[in-house]
């Protein structure tokens, strides 16, 4: 049985191959990007939470899943719509060009909205107020989000000097926040340093591909504007409630708990946790999709059976992480921090499951529902558990913490996943035409 099993994974992964030839390196350089995104910062964490101790490190996760919200919106969909148009058009330099400088218009806008939206909340809220400086800092980010291409890399499939430059550039600024934090109220400077390294790397990130691909500078038309802001609106209004049951259970904890060192417990596990995702999964689900989309432009069946081995390869890897989290989730902790941290160890084994049972809505969902246009299914989705997420967490983070947000976590993405794949085979069967 393993020998037949690991002979199926074997071929499939030779298809997806057969039908990119730079897919394994690709996937390569997508490692490195994610490690240097979700990975390096785990360094300066074993530093950080040392000199400043968990209440602070909490401060500084509240900060960031806060700033979360903003980098969703200067991002918008455009890795998924962008993505999806310049897979199909990469060999066609007029289009390609119209499409980079379009986005990177709207893209700007967008984080000139931000920034308007950000400045007041900041100031509204005594607990923001207070902690003004931290906030702000953090905030630094979007620039570099909204500078970094990722969408153009990811269709083109060019990811190797972003990757390198992005890992170069991070690992530095660990260097940095060693020589600098040395007491417990210098804490916001590890955000500000990340921030500012973000903001250099999405400058490089940009002009590259202006560069190499010769993208003359296109005049700014407010018409593609909004129209790039409409096709995508759907996609990112689901981009923006699933925000609401992935990362706002830190950001509920901060709100709803004085203790922040509850924060800091849940935030260590659900951080390790989105980083090994990232680090090991994540490369092979962006990979996939523009390979995805392309084959759903061929034929509904085409993609569709593009859409069955990927799922078959990408739930055996979410299966193995996952274990991997259940059985050496104390060491990751004990590596990654420092110390061993028991009620963190014990929260991360509970999420262990987790990346295998967002496989199946990723899959359903990201790579199938958007790829055959069921954006409004997507949405509905995703704010049946946005609503279900808000609730629950509501009502147990108080009484159960850390603990409540995790069984949330849980209910909440079983539920989406059988969901994304009840209206993923609805709708493509009537692709089919049965």
């Amino acid at each position: 049985m393993l020998y037949n099993l690991t002979k199926r994974l074997t071929n499939e992964l030779s298809f997806l191959r057969k039908r990119n030839d730079r897919l394994l390196s690709d996937y390569l350089y997508l490692l490195l990007l994610q490690a240097s995104n979700y990975l390096i910062p785990f360094l300066g964490f074993r530093y950080i939470v040392k000199v400043i101790g968990i209440e602070k490190f909490g401060y500084l996760q509240f900060a960031n899943s806060l700033v979360a919200y903003f980098i969703l919106i200067v991002n918008y969909s455009f890795d998924y719509t962008a993505t999806r148009k310049i897979a199909i058009h990469k060999d066609d330099k007029q289009v390609l060009q119209e499409i980079f400088w379009q986005v990177s218009y709207t893209k700007f806008i967008l984080l000139l909205v931000s920034f308007l939206l950000f400045l007041p909340v900041c100031l509204a809220y005594p607990l923001f107020r207070e902690n003004i400086v931290l906030f702000l800092s953090t905030f630094l980010i979007t620039i570099g989000y909204s500078f970094f291409p990722t969408w153009f890399y990811q269709g083109m499939g060019q990811m190797r000097l972003a990757a390198l430059f992005n890992f170069f550039i991070k690992a530095v600024s660990i260097l940095v926040i060693v020589l600098l934090v040395k007491k417990r109220d210098e804490y916001m400077y590890f955000n500000l340093i990340f921030s500012l390294s973000q903001i250099f790397i999405g400058f490089v990130a940009f002009f590259y591909p202006i560069r190499k691909y010769h993208l003359s500078v296109q005049p700014f038309d407010c018409a593609k504007t909004i129209a790039w802001l409409k096709e995508g609106a759907n996609l990112f209004l689901s981009v923006i409630i699933s925000s609401l049951y992935t990362t706002t259970n830190v950001f509920l904890m901060g709100l709803l708990l004085t203790d922040k060192t509850e924060v800091g417990y849940f935030s260590m596990g659900s951080r390790l946790l989105m980083a090994l995702q990232f680090l090991l999964v994540t490369p092979f689900s962006q990979l996939s999709f523009p390979l995805i989309a392309r084959k759903f432009h061929e034929s509904a069946q085409a993609g569709d059976r593009a859409l069955k081995r990927t799922l078959f390869v990408y739930s055996i890897v979410t299966m193995l992480t996952s274990l991997l989290i259940f059985i050496f989730a104390p060491f990751f902790i004990r590596i990654v921090y420092g110390q061993a941290f028991p009620e963190a160890s014990v929260q991360f084994r509970m999420m262990a499951f987790l990346p295998f049972i967002i496989s199946f809505s990723n899959i359903f969902g990201v790579q199938g529902l958007i790829n055959i246009h069921g954006d409004k299914y997507f949405r509905r989705v995703i704010l049946t558990g946005a609503i279900l997420s808000l609730t629950l967490n509501f009502l147990l983070i108080p009484s159960l913490r850390g603990r409540g947000a995790i069984f949330t976590w849980y209910l909440v993405e079983i539920l989406i996943s059988f969901c994304m794949f009840f209206f993923y085979s609805k709708k493509i069967k009537a692709f089919h035409g049965v």
